[in-house]
């Protein structure tokens, strides 16, 4: 009967997920740590990556392999970082046929319905949103309009966390609108740039 208690216990473990503990993130904090933050549209889980072998079991003797999810997202707009065409793979810890489950495991879909603002960081796979606080859903894009894009009133209701306080989100808005206008103005400086080299071009060859 001991054995047989044992063997269902593992069982249960190989297949529970623990409660993540995430750690709170200020609104600067998590805009500085973001390699990208963008506005995307959810298209659906386009396939999976390998995460290696893990080894189980009272004496480590079994081995599964764990994956992680890739979803497919349409880009809006990129408020920090550069990304060119309208398709991006991002990608969550953790895939729902893993065997072994990590408490760092969740799911895009699960997070938003269809738009969200979301942190991305990079990895060797790709960009990863690194938890769920990282997904903010919106209820709609306001296409040319990143600041009513960002008013509270378009954030779909989920479940509060500490870091989607009201206070916390008129400092996210703040952040990202500047982070917005300085994109704006070295785009630019940029044009400006290219123009005054091509009107040199032109003076050269007369």
């Amino acid at each position: 009967m001991k054995q047989i208690g044992l063997v269902i216990i593992s069982a249960l473990l190989l297949t529970q997920t623990l409660q993540a503990c995430w750690i709170y993130s200020t609104p600067q904090e998590r805009v500085n740590r973001a390699d990208m933050i963008a506005i995307v549209e959810l298209v659906g889980q386009s396939g999976t990556v390998d995460k290696g072998e893990y080894f189980v079991g009272r004496d480590q003797s079994k081995t599964y392999m764990r994956k992680d999810t890739v979803w497919e997202v349409k880009v809006d707009q990129v408020i920090k970082g550069f990304h060119i065409g309208e398709s991006l793979h991002i990608l969550t810890d953790g895939m729902r046929d893993n065997k072994v489950k990590m408490s760092t495991d969740f799911y895009l879909d699960e997070e938003m319905d269809q738009y969200a603002i979301v942190y991305l960081n990079s990895r060797k796979e790709g960009y990863y949103v690194e938890e769920p606080a990282d997904v903010v859903p919106l209820k709609q894009i306001i296409d040319g309009d990143l600041e009513a894009t960002l008013q509270q009133e378009n954030l779909l209701d989920k479940p509060l966390r500490s870091e989607q306080t009201q206070e916390d989100w008129v400092t996210y808005q703040q952040l990202l609108l500047e982070l917005e206008e300085e994109r704006q103005g070295l785009f630019s400086i940029k044009i400006r740039e290219g123009i005054d080299n091509l009107y040199h071009f032109l003076e050269q060859i007369g």
